[in-house]
């Protein structure tokens, strides 16, 4: 079986990808990607290919602008040209990367998702009306995202769907959210389809020698250790210097990955270590909790790892997945988007997570619940199962439509979402290629870390 791998470009989307991408080619499968150049050598370290966007490469599969008609045109155009080199038989891909879906219906070929630390839209019946917070959210983030995937279909050509959240076309054939029953407890039951297979985490092997002598240090001194991801605040608050603010100078110790914090980073206390990337697999087993704003990457790693968390969500479902941590006992939570955190409520939430056995007990308990679940294997196995149920063991799936087919919908998409700003955007039968750059906007931005 060849499966094509359709990632967006982002570590917590194309990480996991990996890792199951790898067990399936132990399983004797063959495995390719679409996504971002930036993570071609990361592929190739890790013995996959990534196949470039056309005769002449560029960016695909940006995070930023995920759900307008000229990225998702692109993406469609470099699955189209891969599937030109790699005739797959099943696209696997992940939430917000919707060029894999329209390619899957024009070609009939089945398409797995996978999914963030919740179910991100309703699961009710049509007739149940919203009536918490948490459902009102729930119901307007569909109406937000299936937003993006009309306007794409019309930009497109494509014909109408039906768009109901029950038979949503946002789920592919299958999808796969990585949780568990323990944590994703709801009032109603997930769609057909949908399955909670635990974390996919994955990680390259690296070397740190300065972080681990960090840690070693730390260890021989009795002072324990706390993980920190601070994350995108997406105009809201950042919890960067109330975290600095309340925990220098004191007996314990921060490891900080700050890669996608955008506030200003300001002094460093002594007793931080602070980097762009900090691989979770290389701390965390060392680490007494979490302080992070509750993004997929972060949670699962915490949770995988038997640790306490402090989550301070803003947006981008990191409410929600804050809200099962909290209900299962294993996280702290602050949600007061507007005014901020204070330091002192910093410090008292990171001395709880230090002492508090009850938190500690239920994480424990949440790591063996995870194990149990079979993440990426899990994975592997519904792939699979898909890939025998739509293809019937059949391999290599029909050429439709040619490229040359979509190239006036892409033009018509770049031209209707205005990234004509003068220049000549030229079309061919390979590529969209033009030296027009997305404007720099304050786009709905979702985050798996």
């Amino acid at each position: 079986m060849k499966i094509l791998l359709c990632p967006l470009a982002s570590h917590g989307f194309v990480y996991p990808l990996i890792g199951i991408a790898k067990t399936l080619q132990s399983r004797g499968h063959e495995a390719a990607f679409v996504t971002g150049p930036a993570f071609a050598q990361s592929l190739e370290e890790a013995g996959l290919h990534r196949i470039p966007r056309g005769s002449k490469d560029g960016e695909s599969f940006e995070v930023a602008h995920w759900g307008r008609p000229f990225p998702v045109a692109m993406q469609l155009k470099h699955i189209e040209y891969a599937l030109c080199k790699f005739p797959a038989d099943i696209l696997v891909t992940t939430q917000l990367a919707m060029g894999a879906l329209f390619v899957g219906e024009l070609r009939k070929l089945p398409v797995a998702v996978l999914g963030l630390a919740t179910y991100l839209w309703p699961s009710w019946p049509l007739n149940h009306k919203p009536e918490s917070e948490q459902e009102r959210r729930l119901e307007w983030r569909y109406g937000d995202m299936i937003g993006f995937y009309h306007e794409c279909r019309a930009a497109f050509g494509l014909s109408p769907v039906d768009a109901n959240h029950p038979q949503t076309p946002l789920r592919g054939d299958l999808l796969m959210v990585q949780s568990i029953p323990e944590l994703h407890v709801t009032e109603f039951e997930l769609p057909p389809r949908v399955h909670l297979i635990g974390s996919c985490g994955w990680e390259p092997e690296t070397v740190d020698n300065d972080l681990l002598a960090w840690i070693e240090t730390g260890i021989a001194a009795a002072e324990p250790i706390v993980y920190a991801q601070p994350g995108r605040s997406f105009g809201s608050f950042s919890f960067w210097r109330a975290l600095c603010e309340a925990l220098k100078d004191k007996r314990v110790r921060v490891v900080a990955d700050i890669q996608k914090e955008d506030s200003e980073i300001g002094e460093i206390p002594k007793n931080f270590y602070v980097g762009p990337h900090v691989p979770q697999g290389k701390v965390l087993p060392y680490c007494s909790g979490v302080v992070t704003t509750g993004h997929t990457t972060s949670v699962l790693g915490a949770l995988t790892h038997g640790l306490p968390s402090l989550l301070l969500p803003h947006g981008s479902a990191s409410d929600d997945i804050a809200e099962h941590c909290e209900r299962a006992g294993v996280a702290i939570c602050f949600y007061n988007h507007k005014e901020g955190v204070t330091v002192d409520f910093v410090e008292k939430a990171v001395n709880d997570l230090l002492v508090n056995r009850d938190l500690k007990e239920r994480a424990k308990e949440m790591r063996a619940a995870f194990a149990r679940a079979g993440g990426i294997n899990r994975a592997a196995d519904l792939i699979e199962q898909l890939a025998g149920e739509k293809n019937g063991l059949r391999f290599g799936a029909p050429l439709s439509p040619t490229i040359e087919a979509i190239n006036d919908p892409v033009v018509r998409a770049a031209v209707n979402d205005e990234f004509d700003d003068g220049s000549k955007l030229r079309v061919d039968t390979t590529v969209v290629q033009t030296n027009i750059r997305p404007p720099d906007v304050g786009e709905f931005e979702m985050s798996p870390s």
